[in-house]
C-alpha cells in the first residue's frame, strides 16, 4: 500500500483531532479508521455499536484525562485511535454475540503499516505498537482475576509492561468509560473504575 501524505507531507500527531475524524477530513489519509463504521459489535460492553463510534467515545474520554503537552500521552492518542483497528479482520459472531479474538495482535500488525504515514521515530512507533499489543491485558485480567488477591495478581500481570502501564491504565479506563458496561453491569463498572483510579494514584499521577 502506498504511503498517503497529508497536505504533501507525512502526518503529524497534531494533524489527528477528534473534530477532523468526525468530519471525515482524514478519510483519504486513514481510510482504515472509517472502515470501522461497518464493524458492529454486540457484547456486554458494546451493544450493537460500531467500532468507529466506540473509538470516538474512547478518544473523547481520554482527552479529559491526559496532558496533551506530554509527548508520551500524545503518542497514546494515536495508540487509542488504532487500538481496536484489528477488529475488522477478527470479528466473529456466535448466537448473536460478537467476538474479536486476538484483535490486539492483528491491530498492532496493521498499525505498524499505517504508522509509515506518520512523522514519528522508530522508538515512538514501537511505543504505540506495544500499547496496542497490550491494551487488552487489563480487561482480560479483570475478567479472570481472583478478586481476593487482586492487587497481588495485578502486580504480577504488569511486570512485563511497567514502562507503559500508566498509558495502558489511561487507555483501559477510557475504554471502559466508552463501553456499555456501566449500563449493563454498574457494580462491575464502578469496581473496575475504582481499581484503575487507585492504580493511577499509586503511580503518582492524577487520573
Amino acid at each position: 500500500m502506498p504511503i498517503r501524505k497529508y497536505k504533501n507531507k507525512l502526518l503529524n500527531i497534531s494533524d489527528i483531532t477528534i473534530k477532523k475524524i468526525k468530519a471525515g477530513d482524514l478519510a483519504d489519509d486513514l481510510p482504515e479508521i472509517y472502515e470501522l463504521k461497518d464493524v458492529i459489535e454486540n457484547t456486554i460492553g458494546h451493544i450493537n455499536k460500531s467500532v468507529f463510534d466506540h473509538t470516538i467515545d474512547v478518544l473523547e474520554n481520554l482527552e479529559k484525562l491526559i496532558n496533551k503537552n506530554n509527548k508520551k500521552q500524545q503518542l497514546l492518542i494515536l495508540a487509542t485511535l488504532f487500538h481496536d483497528i484489528g477488529k475488522k479482520e477478527t470479528l466473529m459472531t456466535k448466537e448473536g454475540k460478537t467476538f474479536c479474538p486476538r484483535h490486539e495482535l492483528a491491530g498492532a500488525e496493521k498499525t505498524a503499516n499505517i504508522l509509515k504515514r506518520f512523522n514519528l521515530s522508530p522508538v515512538e512507533k514501537d511505543y504505540i505498537i506495544r500499547i496496542i499489543t497490550n491494551h487488552g491485558r487489563l480487561h482480560d485480567f479483570m475478567d479472570k482475576a481472583n478478586r481476593k488477591n487482586l492487587e497481588v495478581e495485578y502486580n504480577e500481570e504488569i511486570k512485563e509492561i511497567k514502562d507503559i502501564i500508566y498509558e495502558i491504565l489511561l487507555l483501559t479506563k477510557s475504554d471502559t468509560m466508552g463501553s456499555d458496561l456501566k449500563k449493563d453491569s454498574p457494580n462491575e463498572y464502578n469496581f473496575r473504575m475504582n481499581f484503575y483510579d487507585k492504580a493511577l494514584k499509586e503511580l503518582g499521577q492524577n487520573a
